[in-house]
């Protein structure tokens, strides 16, 4: 189950895509009733999405966005799921300065950062999401996917819509999701 905000969304729509590439079509069955699902009913898969926009929240200063909040609060109430899997933090690439070029934004990039560091370091909502996991008594796997997202300035959908606006914070479908999906998999099997 994705619990969150329309980045929650754009996960879930990658793995449901991944998912459904791999199966035969009439297999999936896709229902909407307050819980988005995708039922793979050959294999007794269900994908879920709780979707929420004020579950939502991206890196920022100051103090714990709501997304953390919701981690934090989901965790303590769902004793009865076997296994947490937050994803981190995902960042927004609006101010240029976070990897050294402060007149820039996502809106002209068209390729990763290359260096060994990210410039902008650990964003404070990360700090707080791993104090706040730190907490918690059952055992949580955070899948950090942050630093690898701060690299990729280039794979936002700005430059490559035709609307005039500024989306720096949301991915391209298929693009750094998928990624995401690849290394949960890994994660899940190993």
């Amino acid at each position: 189950m994705f619990v969150g905000d329309s980045l929650s969304l754009n996960m879930w729509e990658s793995l449901a895509c991944m998912i459904h590439s791999w199966v035969p079509p009439k297999t999936a069955v896709i229902r909407k009733e307050g819980l988005a699902e995708i039922a793979f009913l050959d294999y007794g898969v269900r994908l879920l999405l709780y979707w929420h926009a004020l579950l939502g929240g991206h890196a920022g200063i100051g103090g714990p966005t709501p997304k953390v909040l919701s981690l934090a609060l989901y965790a303590r109430r769902e004793q009865s799921i076997q296994r947490h899997e937050p994803f981190g933090i995902s960042p927004t690439h609006y101010e240029g300065k976070d990897w050294n070029e402060p007149t820039k934004s996502c809106k002209s990039e068209t390729q990763p950062y290359f260096g060994i560091n990210y410039p902008a370091g650990t964003t404070p909502a990360a700090i707080v999401v791993n104090k706040v996991l730190s907490r918690i008594r059952k055992p949580v796997h955070l899948l950090d996917l942050t630093t690898l997202s701060q690299y990729r300035k280039d794979a936002h959908p700005t430059y490559y819509s035709d609307h005039n606006t500024l989306d720096c914070s949301h991915w391209c479908l298929p693009g750094l999701p998928d990624t995401w999906n690849l290394l949960l998999y890994t994660s899940l099997i190993s």
